[in-house]
């Protein structure tokens, strides 16, 4: 019997491949009988991640490659020798640094965040998901098929703060709701 989840004979390049995320994405693709190419622009960091997932699944199952999704120029190096992408994962982000004691560092909590911190994520996040869907559609179509998954956070969804949502079945005095302001 056929697997609706079968996805032998298929490649997935997922971008943010050296980082936490991208690694794990590619084990599913892997479980399921896919192969992966992994990209970042930290390319110790995916080539390690690549290598790991070859002695797990076996020699050939990943491949680590250089890529800067915030330029078209270096998305177009990383896949002009790639005949065949069915899956385009992504993921890549800007990696606010956490430290494992204390969490966010100083400089990378919302409140403290500089323009130009912001400018990197929004380009990696955002523009990053624009170019490498623009290129990589292009062999997709080439190809007849493909599939594009983005991925993002629930917080554009929920918020870290929870304060700032009105409790159900409460009066108005009895929220405790402090209303965002901005002078």
């Amino acid at each position: 019997m056929h697997s609706i989840f079968d996805l032998t004979n298929k490649v997935a390049l997922i971008t943010g491949g050296g980082g936490l995320l991208g690694p794990k994405h590619a084990e599913a693709i892997l479980d399921f009988g896919g192969t992966v190419i992994l990209t970042d622009h930290h390319v110790d960091k995916v080539e390690e991640k690549a290598e790991y997932l070859n002695q797990k699944y076996g020699e050939g199952s990943a491949k680590g490659i250089y890529m800067d999704v915030t330029s078209p120029e270096s998305i177009s190096q990383a896949i002009e020798n790639i005949d065949k992408i069915d899956i385009l994962i992504n993921n890549a982000a800007k990696d606010p640094k956490v430290k494992k004691d204390s969490g966010l560092t100083i400089e990378t909590r919302f409140e403290n965040m500089t323009p130009d911190f912001w400018k990197e994520g929004i380009d990696a996040a955002l523009n990053g998901t624009f170019f490498c869907s623009q290129a990589i559609s292009n062999i997709m179509l080439r190809n007849g098929k493909g599939v594009i998954l983005n991925i993002s956070s629930d917080l554009g969804v929920i918020a870290p703060d929870q304060r700032i949502y009105k409790k159900e079945g409460l009066a108005e005095d009895e929220q405790n709701v402090k209303p965002i302001t901005y002078s």
